[in-house]
């Protein structure tokens, strides 16, 4: 738990920084962070394989409430079960002018910016790549309850059960 590339969890700040190179773990897994707690991630970039259980993502597996992403990106392959996305497989927090590139799988809440878009803000974001999951997958975000706003995703999204998607 709370696996990340270069932190495990983040109550600081993180800027100008990267991480490559695969990260696996079980729950809040992230290719630079595994949990943005209170902190903030500024230019910064992840590369590599990200695979693990719950809240995964290819820059942070979670992006709390007090948390904020501002200019970073992702590049590579996400797989997962729940709460899966390309930049945070969950985010509560802010996360502004970000993308994800590579292609994103998982069971529940999957998309190819952020899985579970929990009350947080995106703005000025995107993705591109292939999205596949079995319910609540979208292009951008599996399951949105916040703000997105000038935001875009591009790439297929494939899916089983329902509430599949392009955008949220």
């Amino acid at each position: 738990n709370n696996v990340g590339g270069l932190v495990g969890v983040n109550d600081g700040i993180i800027n100008n920084s990267y991480s490559s190179g695969n990260v696996a773990g079980d729950y809040l897994v992230g290719g630079l962070a595994g949990f943005n707690n209170l902190g903030t991630i500024i230019n910064s970039y992840s590369i590599g394989n990200i695979t693990g259980f719950e809240d995964v993502g290819g820059l942070v597996g979670f992006n709390e409430i007090a948390g904020t992403i501002n200019i970073c990106n992702f590049e590579g392959n996400i797989s997962g079960v729940s709460f899966v996305g390309g930049l945070a497989g969950e985010n509560s927090g802010i996360i502004n002018k970000s993308y994800s590139t590579g292609n994103v799988t998982g069971n529940n809440r999957v998309g190819g910016l952020v899985g579970f878009n929990s009350f947080g803000t995106i703005n000025n974001s995107y993705s591109f790549g292939n999205i596949s999951g079995v319910s609540l997958a979208g292009g951008l975000v599996g399951h949105n309850t916040g703000i997105i706003t000038s935001s875009y995703s591009t790439g297929n999204v494939t899916g089983g059960n329902f509430d599949i998607g392009g955008l949220v």
